[in-house]
């Protein structure tokens, strides 16, 4: 009896090792199609002022990437380069301009005005104002305009 005992305690052990390596694959494929790494992304040739140097390795380590993509040129969520000072149609049909006011309430309440045609939306973050302000720096960098449409 001892024997078959261990045979089903060494099968079911077995099982929680395969079902545990299993969700670790799947884990791990999820975040490489998502886009999650985004350390090699390198959106700019221009050297970069310490704060946006700051501001994309903050949107680097909060997994930002995944939907503005690798290239901050959009995906699930609106492209980030030559966004800056550029007007944007929101849901409600509001147009904004991409301004330093708009891109701390974007990034501060990401649910407060939601940009047309995006139906996923960005998560809540735990970013304060100095993180949200190196972050816009960022944006700034990777495509300044003068103004435009940008859509």
């Amino acid at each position: 009896m001892t024997g078959d005992h261990s045979h089903v305690a060494r099968f079911t052990s077995l099982r929680r090792l395969g079902a545990a390596c299993a969700t670790t694959a799947a884990i791990a494929t999820v975040a490489v199609a998502c886009g999650a790494d985004s350390s090699n992304s390198e959106p700019t040739t221009a050297p970069l002022s310490e704060a946006a140097q700051r501001g994309q390795s903050i949107m680097s380590t909060n997994g930002c990437a995944a939907c503005h993509g690798a290239d901050w040129n959009g995906g699930a969520g609106p492209a980030l380069t030559g966004l800056y000072n550029t007007e944007r149609t929101l849901d409600d049909g509001t147009v904004v301009l991409a301004d330093d006011e708009y891109l701390m309430t974007a990034i501060a309440e990401p649910t407060a005005q939601v940009v047309e045609g995006y139906t996923l939306r960005m998560p809540e973050n735990s970013l304060d104002d100095a993180e949200i302000a190196d972050v816009i720096e960022f944006i700034k960098a990777v495509g300044p305009t003068d103004g435009g449409s940008g859509e």
